[in-house]
């Protein structure tokens, strides 16, 4: 983002002032705030099949196998596992999904800049993707919107 900025301040100040349009440098800043100020401090948390945490904040994930009749409050953190995926820093995870399959879990993020729906199939107890699926969004639809069969 910072690039774009500075490539179309470049292109701005080569030209006269009566011909310089900073429509499109206003909207890469307007975007690069709106990216800023994201609540990446909201946590949300989710038991799935009754033994698996998974907690999610911004783009990361950690996972934990649990027990339902051993105590959650004596989990620390080194016990949680992270999800062995790497998400770009625009992307944002917007809602874990259940699936037929109790190790899959789906994953839908939205990565903002590129206006693109990810929705991740994921494999809890082997810690690897099934399948992945992108999404070309209208800007300001929120990805929960986006029904998907047969991914499981």
């Amino acid at each position: 983002m910072d690039n774009l900025i500075k490539i179309e301040r470049n292109a701005l100040s080569r030209l006269p002032i009566a011909f310089q349009d900073t429509s499109l440098l206003n909207d890469l800043v307007a975007k690069k705030k709106e990216l800023f100020e994201r609540r990446y401090n909201l946590v949300q948390s989710e038991i799935f099949n009754e033994n698996m945490l998974v907690v999610s904040c911004g783009r990361y994930i950690k996972f934990l196998q649990i027990n339902m009749d051993s105590d959650l409050s004596k989990a620390n953190s080194s016990d949680f596992k992270d999800i062995d995926i790497d998400f770009m820093p625009e992307v944002e995870i917007s809602k874990i999904w259940p699936t037929s399959k109790k190790e899959y879990l789906q994953i839908v993020a939205k990565d903002n800049t590129q206006n693109l729906i990810l929705i991740v199939t994921w494999d809890f107890i082997n810690n690897h993707e099934i399948s992945m699926l992108q999404i070309k969004s209208d800007p300001g639809q929120k990805p929960q919107n986006y029904i998907v069969k047969g991914m499981n």
